[in-house]
């Protein structure tokens, strides 16, 4: 499996690059929108993770084939990546509370880096391991929401 920037370091990296694009002068939206979509990332990321150490299967993005068992209940029947979700949700936070606009850029090209780099690999794997059941969860269950 190829996996490149190991998803933690590319989420810090994209904190870092957020902030230093130039901000604008103007809040177009309130500062408490970062708090809700802060808030939001959390949960769903700690749900992510309740879900995994629940079923004692890996929650490393290191190692996805030290997956043991295939997770599909709880926020797992809503995304199949609720962790990277998280992420992305406070990639979100990070630009409205600094009033970064050029963000959308850089949170569309977390998404579609970790799709290629990190999230496919994942799921040739899970493919492979869990066959027809990972099929039918993936025609069930979005990859992000």
């Amino acid at each position: 499996m190829e996996l490149k920037l190991p998803p933690p370091l590319l989420f810090v990296s994209c904190l870092l690059l957020i902030y230093l694009l130039p901000g604008g002068e103007h809040y177009p939206f309130p500062q408490w929108l970062s708090f809700l979509f802060a808030g939001i990332g959390i949960a769903v990321s700690i749900a992510g993770l309740y879900a995994l150490k629940k079923a004692q299967t890996t929650i490393s993005p290191f190692t996805p084939q030290q997956s043991s068992l295939l997770v599909t209940s709880g926020i797992y029947r809503f995304s199949r990546n609720p962790m990277y979700l998280g992420l992305m949700f406070l990639l979100i936070a990070w630009a409205i509370w600094l009033n970064r606009y050029l963000a959308s850029l850089v949170i569309i090209g977390f998404v579609c880096y970790l799709n290629r780099f990190q999230i496919k690999p994942e799921e040739q794997y899970l493919q492979q391991k869990f066959g027809e059941r990972f099929t039918q969860y993936c025609q069930q269950v979005r990859r992000w929401l």
